[in-house]
Order: C-alpha cells, then sequence, then structure tokens
C-alpha cells in the first residue's frame, strides 16, 4: 500500500489559493397579511421558490427566490 502525505504548509497554501465561491443567501421576506417577520420553512431550488410562514400571525406563503 503506497501512502502519501502532503507537509502542513502545502495543505495551507492550497487552501489559501482556493477560489471560494460564494452561494447566494436567500432571506425570508415580511408577512404579505400582517407586516410581520416570516421565516423560511423549506427552499426548492428546482422550482427556484421559498416557503415561509409568518411568525405573528401563521400565514404560509411561497415566493420566488430574489
Amino acid at each position: 500500500m503506497d501512502v502519501r502525505l502532503r507537509s502542513r504548509r502545502s495543505a495551507r497554501q492550497a487552501a489559501a489559493t482556493q477560489t471560494i465561491e460564494e452561494e447566494p443567501v436567500v432571506l425570508p421576506n415580511w408577512c404579505p397579511q400582517c407586516g410581520g417577520a416570516g421565516y423560511l420553512d423549506s427552499i426548492n431550488l428546482t422550482r427556484e421558490t421559498k416557503m415561509q410562514t409568518c411568525q405573528q400571525c401563521g400565514l404560509r406563503w411561497e415566493t420566488h427566490i430574489d
């Protein structure tokens, strides 16, 4: 069995040189009924929608991901 180890320095250098691709941030919207704060229940990446629920009145709604 052939095992090859990388030195710590080369591993750190490789990690530092990797480009980090930024992922989009999905935030909840305000409730369309009462204006209260919503929270995300789920995100559907295929349909590009997010299901949300209002913390105050309990309304559930679906919106397009911006």
